[in-house]
């Protein structure tokens, strides 16, 4: 009776709150657009490669010359195809001398013919005369058949005579045809040894030095059209299907800082990479800057969809995405066109002279003041809740702070292999996106708002900029001790039909050794074995194991771009973290900038040691400042990959969460008795103009000041807890200098614990204040 009095009160003051904020349609443009990143590329663009195998005796144009259609790029110089050459030269001119009118093979056989045919005029004549003799019974029967046997013994050996000259004749004849073919043919594949250039263009860059071996498989330069560029754009495959060509494109680039280009769709591809679940699609410049290169960053704004003159309102005033609020919180059904992250355009079901109710907008100290009239009617089971959530947040500060200060300790004892400060090129998207910028600066309305589908990071590459540059500053910094570059690379591992995923680490072993003790983990080989391989890799010791591969070696590696190449093993590192053996390897940075097809400045990382371990952290801000670059400190590093420490203060961290949920049930338990209680006082505040919100809300806040008060009671338990432990004799002969149990008072935990506790009991307070939102006042008093 008095919480129902007491409520009664608070509504007769609700008159007297602020009013429940309204607001009208308003008629103004609106456009939704898509996301888009990608890199600008010349028109006809290729990679050039040689035909065979061979090294670069010639480097005929440098990155930037201007080239013609046929003009030389590279030569390749391999000894083998030449000699191949003059072998079958030497080998036609013989065949040639053989296959003449004076060739002596021919004349041995045109005289073996002439005789033959004077031994068997001979031969014929003998024959006929004994036979004339015989007819006149001269001579006896064996002679004539001697002479018979001789005559055709000299025919028989004529024809065999002739029949060899034709046979010699015809296979002499043969083989010419064929040494002139094989003639041609190797010096076709002489001519093959010049690369050359397939279009009037330009180079933009140069893969291959002179001396360096060529190869069908690696690309030597990229060429492309000098006047032409297009966007290549890669789009979201949820968004792909709204992407049509002739729309329109806002564009913005690193290179052209505050300046909007516009362009046009010309093609979609309609193949999706599996890889990265996005589709190509090409853009044209309208009108393209003064100056563009291959390969410069751009992020892309696909409009989709544009009006000028649409019936929008606030998205915040949506009700269940279909509905909005009018008069006495009478939903009314709605139907949305275009809508971005501010404003919805509205087909119908409202016009512009409509008043719409914002549907959470009760004043909320009203409805504080009534959480807690309602929680005061049940006092006795509010502070048994409030004490399960004291002794969650105490047990989960003492035990953070114990298993912690542990984790302290032992992280001293271990050396870490991490540098002190790592300098890299962090990707992540634009703070504007280019359809903003081109809206502000073109003076649009300030009810404008575009709409921009599933921003991503753009298509940056992920090598640090000016990289040389940064090294050679570094190397002269007098707080500097040594530098380590990297490249770091995702391949495939070809084992059998399957891809085994991996990542390359191209280091300067001898640098790698000497600033993070890199040689304490291999096996099987040195540092200097490493540094001295041209193709060597050094295979993580759980990916070796899983590829059964041993010393010596080939494997197969497959990059994201789908080159693959051949490295053979000459050593294992193993680190004792079997998540990082299984997919690490280590190569010389040269074999991966090649796997890469990047240039000898292409680096992905720069790791730093310094004198003073303890100028890390402001030493990675300063060079982060002054080389715009990600720096990482050491201390940042640990913070976020203690892995061991992590798996101890897990227990701590159960505990605790096992605790606070069994606090949170209690008060779950208990609001819910109090909804059935206080069905009538539901009915009342419904019945009076409250929305189902205003009563979630209600409950909601009942949930909070229980977790409040009880989090408070706790974080003083919890600190007089940490406080006992820190003063418990601890002696243990391994760590003599130890006395008591090592405690951490980091004032971290204490927010954690507040944080967490309060997240809880508004979860265990939402299920029941939903609940409560969906009362039917009308069936309360109905049944009253």
């Amino acid at each position: 009776m008095r919480s129902s009095i007491l409520l009664l009160a608070a509504l007769a003051l609700s008159a007297c709150g602020p009013k429940r904020e309204t607001t009208k349609p308003v008629v103004g443009p609106i456009t939704e657009a898509v996301y888009a990143s990608g890199i600008v590329k010349a028109r006809d663009q290729y990679q050039a490669f040689a035909a065979v195998s061979g090294i670069v005796a010639e480097v005929h144009v440098h990155a930037g010359d201007s080239v013609r259609k046929g003009d030389a790029l590279f030569t390749i110089d391999d000894r083998s195809t030449t000699l191949g050459t003059q072998r079958a030269e030497m080998a036609l001119e013989l065949l040639r001398q053989n296959a003449g009118s004076a060739s002596p093979v021919l004349e041995q056989l045109r005289l073996a013919v002439d005789q033959a045919r004077i031994r068997l005029a001979n031969d014929s004549s003998l024959y006929a005369r004994q036979k004339s003799l015989w007819d006149k019974q001269i001579g006896s029967k064996a002679e004539l058949d001697s002479r018979e046997l001789a005559y055709t013994s000299a025919r028989n050996a004529l024809l065999t005579a002739q029949k060899a000259q034709a046979e010699t004749r015809s296979r002499l004849s043969n083989e010419l045809r064929m040494a002139e073919n094989e003639l041609a043919l190797r010096r076709a594949a002489q001519g093959d040894h010049t690369v050359r250039s397939q279009l009037d263009g330009r180079v933009y860059d140069v893969l291959i030095e002179r001396g360096e071996l060529a190869n069908p498989q690696r690309a030597l330069a990229t060429i492309g059209r000098a006047d032409a560029f297009l966007l290549d754009l890669q789009v979201d495959e949820y968004d792909i299907v709204r992407v049509k060509p002739g729309q329109d494109v806002i564009i913005t680039m690193d290179s052209y800082k505050g300046q909007m280009l516009e362009g046009t769709v010309s093609r979609v591809d309609p193949l999706m990479n599996e890889r990265t679940r996005t589709f190509t699609v090409e853009a044209v410049l309208k009108q393209a800057p003064a100056v563009l290169y291959p390969n410069l960053t751009a992020e892309a704004n696909i409009v989709l969809a544009r009006k000028e003159h649409a019936l929008t309102i606030p998205a915040a005033y949506l009700v269940e995405d279909g509905y909005v609020l009018v008069g006495k919180d009478e939903k009314r059904e709605i139907t949305i066109g275009l809508r971005d992250l501010q404003r919805v355009e509205v087909i119908s079901g409202i016009d512009s002279t409509t008043v719409i109710v914002h549907p959470e907008n009760m004043g909320q100290r009203l409805l504080l003041s009534i959480s807690t009239t309602l929680l005061r009617a049940r006092l006795r089971q509010s502070i048994v809740a409030a004490v399960g959530v004291a002794i969650s947040i105490a047990m989960y500060i003492a035990l953070s702070g114990f298993m912690n200060g542990l984790n302290g300790l032992l992280d001293g004892l271990i050396l870490n292999r991490t540098p002190h400060i790592r300098i890299y090129n962090e990707i992540r998207a634009s703070e504007q996106q280019p359809l903003e910028q081109w809206i502000e600066r073109s003076g649009g309305s300030d009810i404008a708002h575009p709409f921009i589908n599933r921003i991503k990071p753009k298509g940056d590459q992920a090598a640090v900029r000016n990289a040389m540059a940064i090294i050679n500053a570094l190397r002269s910094d007098p707080r500097v001790a040594g530098i380590a570059p990297k490249v770091n690379a995702q391949v495939f591992f070809n084992a059998g039909t399957i891809e085994v995923n991996g990542a390359v680490n191209g280091i300067d072993p001898l640098e790698e050794d000497r600033l993070l003790n890199f040689s304490e983990y291999l096996l099987g080989c040195s540092v200097s074995d490493l540094a001295a391989s041209a193709n060597g890799v050094v295979m993580g010791k759980g990916l070796a194991d899983k590829m059964r591969v041993g010393l010596g070696d080939a494997v197969q590696v497959s990059t994201i771009a789908g080159d693959r190449f051949t490295l053979k093993v000459i050593g294992f590192y193993q680190s004792g973290m079997a998540d990082f053996d299984n997919i690490t390897c280590f190569v010389t940075l040269a074999t991966a900038q090649n796997l890469l097809a990047k240039p000898r400045s292409w680096i992905t990382d720069i790791q730093v040691r310094l004198k003073d371990l303890a100028m890390a952290p402001a030493m990675a801000k300063e060079y982060a400042r002054r080389f715009d670059v990600d720096a990482l400190d050491i201390q940042t590093a640990n913070a976020q990959f203690e892995t061991g420490s992590s798996v101890r203060s897990l227990i701590s961290y159960v505990v605790s969460v096992v605790l606070l949920l069994v606090a949170g049930f209690g008060i779950y338990n208990i609001l819910n008795m109090m909804i059935y209680e206080k069905l009538d006082s539901i009915a009342i505040l419904k019945a009076t103009g409250f929305s189902g919100g205003d009563v979630r809300n209600i409950f909601i806040n009942l949930s909070l000041i229980i977790g409040v008060c009880g989090g408070a009671v706790g974080l003083l338990l919890g600190a007089l807890m940490a406080i006992g432990i820190d003063h418990i004799p601890f002696h243990f002969d391994a760590l003599p200098t130890m006395t008591t149990y090592p405690v951490d008072h980091d004032p971290k935990y204490y927010l954690i614990a507040i944080a967490f506790a309060l997240v809880t009991t508004y979860i265990a307070g939402w299920f029941p204040a939903r609940k409560a939102s969906r009362i039917d006042p009308v069936e309360i008093i109905r049944g009253k």
